[in-house]
């Protein structure tokens, strides 16, 4: 009886044993569990601001370009405006030194 009390202990002991090494392969698996989980939302958070960043791009090349045509259309019309104010200024010149010329000599 003594024999069967202590095989019954050595087997016990011997699962403890395989419970303790399970236990720590658990701990090592669970380990390597997050570090790759943390790894994958690295990777994950780095290609959505890469995304992010050209999605930024293209929405900036595009304003831009909306933009540059805006400058183009206002430069266009104050140039226009300037011409026309110059013609009316030229129109007006003869009658303006007309005046100046009647100021200057009293006759007005």
């Amino acid at each position: 009886m003594t024999q069967a009390i202590e095989d019954t202990i050595r087997t016990l002991k011997e699962f403890e044993e395989d419970l303790d090494k399970v236990k720590a392969e658990v701990g090592e698996v669970k380990k390597k569990i997050v570090r790759d989980a943390a790894q994958w939302a690295d990777v994950a958070k780095r290609q959505a601001v890469a995304e992010a960043q050209k999605a930024a791009e293209l929405n900036l090349a595009s304003a831009r370009r909306e933009g540059e045509g805006e400058v183009e259309k206002i430069r266009r019309n104050g140039q226009s405006s300037l011409a026309a104010f110059r013609e009316t200024i030229a129109g007006h010149k003869g009658e303006a030194v007309d005046l100046v010329v009647k100021r200057l000599l009293g006759a007005e």
